[in-house]
């Protein structure tokens, strides 16, 4: 079971690869950086530690649909661009490296 720590740990890291806060990401901001970041991080945390995008959603403060808009999107980004889908490969090696550590 992931914990609320383990949440921020990650957003912490696509945050960091990303370039962008914490207080950024769960912030109602929606510059292009902040977005795709925020984006990343519901994928990652819909399609690798399997919480529901209702559970996404609470942690965020945004509606469900809103979460699967977002995992749509960076989807598609990071199908249509290789910067994206570079990024992407970084986001996962900085979480695998985050929680390594522990």
């Amino acid at each position: 079971m992931i914990t609320e720590i383990d949440k921020d740990l990650i957003v912490k890291a696509i945050g960091e690869v990303y370039g962008v806060s914490k207080a950024q990401l769960k912030g109602r901001r929606r510059t292009m950086d902040v977005a795709h970041a925020r984006f990343s991080c519901f994928r990652y945390l819909y399609e690798e530690v399997g919480l529901s995008l209702t559970q996404i959603g609470a942690y965020f403060k945004r509606h469900h649909s809103d979460v699967l808009y977002g995992i749509r999107k960076i989807k598609e980004l990071e199908e249509d661009s290789r910067v994206m889908a570079a990024r992407a490969r970084r986001v996962r090696k900085a979480i695998r490296e985050l929680l390594n550590e522990e």
